[in-house]
């Protein structure tokens, strides 16, 4: 399912269901998954009602500096949503948007996967119009 934080979603159940019928029509599809989780030392704290981008340390050796990858959030709970995006690696970490949809805040465990990461080749990926963040030239 494409969609933004905090956009109306389908049941979790039916979303699996679906995901099943792509795969079993999809058998060659197997792809390795890496993780992604905080690596600070002391958990982070998202106020109720708000979105966090936080940099995330990916595991699991699959993806290399600079590769691709698609990011899916791990349904865990339901605390947080993790949003679903294409991310670049850098230093070995990947930038995670995080969102507490409750009306209280949250705790972000370290040292607990957050999303998972599948890679991808940049041949997939189309933008015509993609934004390049730059550090301003100080002259």
């Amino acid at each position: 399912m494409v969609g933004h934080v905090g956009e109306a979603k389908t049941d979790p159940q039916e979303e699996e269901q679906q995901r099943e019928g792509v795969l079993a029509r999809c058998p060659q599809m197997e792809v390795e998954l890496d993780s992604a989780g905080l690596t600070r030392r002391n958990p982070v704290q998202v106020p109720a009602h708000s979105e966090v981008v936080l940099w995330a340390q990916v595991s699991g050796g699959g993806l290399a500096e600079g590769q691709c990858g698609l990011v899916e959030g791990i349904e865990d709970g339901g605390e947080w949503k993790v949003a679903r995006g294409l991310v670049q690696v850098r230093g070995g970490r990947v930038l995670l948007w995080i969102a507490n949809v409750h009306p209280f805040p949250i705790e972000l465990p370290r040292r607990r996967p957050l999303a998972t990461i599948a890679s991808i080749d940049p041949s997939q990926v189309q933008g015509g119009r993609d934004m390049v963040l730059q550090t301003p030239n100080p002259h």
